[in-house]
């Protein structure tokens, strides 16, 4: 693209002079388009009115004088190329128009038409570069600005700061951290007290410098500052200046004491810890995971998680846990391994996962314990309980059949010896004595009929507030005859678990029976049943405000032929226990003398883990 011809404004009050000027630049033709003011004032006019290229100016106008002249033309313009004529063959006047923004001179009465040009072409192009400088030198300054990080140029003679970005300015980066004053450049600086100073140090070496700085803020936080200083070298190879800036590193070295905290916590863990990637790689064991399982770290790293699982668990079972990884959540149990000889072990096992900042799935970390020991003793425990508790059982038998049988007896033999004696109305007493007997040792035994008649149970899925509704409506009127005031509290979900229902009815039917017992002498008997869902549970409470039960008889709850109810056979919570434990569940009871009772049965929603446990052989 061709440029047009540069337009050249001559401010000169000498006709003659103004002629010989354009007489030189009309040789160019073209090249040139001239504009002539006679006076400061008529060029000022000029230069708001048109834009030029060049300006010639002869500093000796009718309306100024000397080098005052360039004054008003360098605010006005201050980017336009001006070439200064005078009649003083001066050298020091020449570098004075020179520093006041000329970027030439000429010498009236020496200007031939080639040294005139190249001149002009001079001056324009100097001012070009000048102007091309300026405006990188501009957008690297607002870079530096725009820098969050304290940014200095040092001079390393007297350690003056010719340049500084804002962040460098602050007062407590002042204060704290550097050798010079940046909010003063040129003055004499902040000496380096207790610590060496990075930039003596590059001066010194020649080389750049990274290093570390701690130091308190203005608000009294601890903080820790990178530092990087580069050496700039003059054309000597000495090192003249140096660049240093700051890096606030506070956060980041935190995050490094942490991780290594937490990487110290996880390396010396008792719990077994496992890390594997979405594709079920293993990425990270502990050394209690190397113990647990009998492999190296070596030998895991890499390899497929499924090198560790047994044939134990079935298909669906571990679909099911992938399903609740899948949705975020995690996922809790017992999983039968394998170890590096073959050998079988149970593990409470806990699986979580890891997501990044978008939420997605990155990875996920197992956290296991062995529990295979523990298992083993609590299967002795419960030995030793259960002969116990057939202990309780056969003391309970011959005391509760005893009794009837010594009392029948008795009867019997006095009955045997009076017979042709004794009127009929006499031994008609006799025997419905008898008779009673009889029938609390039948009572007895269909007490132990239904201590076994859920031994099988028809476990499914099923709607728990459908059947605790059910419940409460078959009962409620009983009850209310009894003055019994019957809440049900439901959520609004509906809430499944894995039950017999069957069973569940009856475990209900025993708690609420038991509830009533203890309601006897209460002004407002009132029991009520509430209904709620959690962590995969359903949990069914049973509360009452009766006379509740001191520690002692809370510790005998659970004990065959235990019983504070004169009618009572010590088997209602037994046989409670056993059906819940049958359908994989738990019972709590809660309870204060005179302060009430609340008994919580914990029924699994999932019926995975009751089809596992009946299901697989554990051992």
């Amino acid at each position: 693209m061709n440029k047009g011809p540069d337009h050249i404004l001559i401010i000169e009050d000498n006709p003659f002079d103004f002629k010989m000027a354009s007489r030189l630049l009309a040789r160019h033709q073209g090249l040139f388009t001239i504009e002539w003011a006679c006076t400061l004032k008529q060029g000022l006019t000029a230069l708001n009115s048109s834009r030029f290229d060049l300006l010639l100016l002869d500093l000796n106008l009718p309306d100024s004088r000397g080098i005052e002249t360039l004054k008003p033309i360098r605010e006005k313009v201050p980017t336009l190329p001006v070439i200064v004529l005078t009649s003083q063959d001066d050298e020091s006047f020449a570098i004075e128009a020179l520093k006041s923004g000329a970027q030439d001179y000429l010498i009236k009465g020496k200007i031939d038409r080639s040294l005139l040009e190249r001149s002009i072409r001079y001056a324009i192009e100097r001012q070009q570069t000048a102007i091309r400088l300026k405006t990188q030198n501009d957008f690297l300054l607002s870079i530096l600005e725009s820098l969050t990080h304290p940014f200095i140029v040092v001079n390393t003679d007297d350690l003056a700061i010719p340049l500084a970005n804002s962040a460098a300015k602050s007062e407590w980066f002042k204060e704290s951290l550097c050798c010079a004053d940046p909010g003063s450049p040129g003055k004499r600086p902040y000496l380096c007290t207790g610590r060496s100073c990075p930039v003596k140090i590059v001066a010194e070496t020649k080389k750049p410098l990274i290093t570390k700085h701690q130091h308190t803020d203005g608000h009294g936080t601890e903080r820790t500052q990178e530092i990087h200083a580069f050496p700039v070298f003059d054309q000597d190879h000495a090192v003249s200046q140096v660049i240093v800036y700051f890096m606030d590193t506070t956060e980041k070295e935190n995050s490094k004491r942490e991780s290594r905290r937490l990487s110290t916590v996880v390396q010396q863990s008792s719990d077994s810890i496992l890390i594997m990637d979405t594709h079920e790689t293993i990425r990270y064991v502990n050394p209690a995971f190397e113990r647990m399982a009998g492999y190296s770290r070596d030998e895991l790293l890499g390899k497929p998680y499924g090198m560790l699982l047994s044939q134990k668990h079935t298909r669906e079972f571990f679909h099911g846990i992938k399903a609740c990884l899948a949705q975020g959540e995690s996922w809790s149990g017992v999983l039968i391994s394998k170890k590096k000889d073959g050998t079988l072990y149970e593990e409470e096992v806990e699986l979580s996962p890891v997501k990044n900042e978008q939420d997605r799935i990155i990875s996920y970390v197992s956290t296991s314990r062995d529990i295979t020991s523990k298992k083993r003793l609590e299967s002795i425990a419960e030995a030793a309980n259960l002969m116990t508790n057939i202990g309780y059982i056969f003391s309970g038998i011959r005391h509760e059949i005893g009794n009837p049988i010594n009392s029948i007896k008795m009867a019997l033999t006095v009955l045997n010896n009076h017979i042709t004696t004794y009127s009929i109305n006499m031994i008609k007493e006799f025997t419905e004595r008898c008779l009673d007997e009889v029938l609390r040792v039948e009572y007895l035994l269909k007490a132990l009929r239904n201590f076994s008649m859920y031994e099988s149970l028809d476990i499914g899925k099923i709607s728990v507030d459908e059947c605790v509704k059910n419940f409460t409506n078959l009962i409620r009127d009983d009850f209310s005859s009894k003055n019994i005031a019957i809440h049900l509290e439901l959520p609004p979900e509906t809430v499944y678990a894995c039950a017999d229902p069957r069973a569940l009815h009856q475990v209900l039917l025993n708690l609420v029976t038991n509830a009533a017992d203890a309601l006897v002498s209460v002004t407002e008997p009132r029991i009520v049943i509430t209904l709620e869902k959690k962590m995969g549970l359903a949990i069914i409470h049973v509360r009452d405000n009766g006379c509740g039960m001191s520690a002692e008889e809370r510790s005998n709850l659970f004990k065959p032929f235990h019983t504070s109810k004169r009618s009572g056979t010590g088997l209602g919570l037994v046989i409670v226990k056993k059906m819940l434990s049958t359908m994989n569940g738990t019972i709590k009871v809660q309870s204060e003398k005179n302060k009430g009772t609340t008994v919580m049965i914990f029924i699994p929603e999932d019926c995975a883990a009751h089809e596992e446990k009946t299901s697989l052989d554990y051992r």
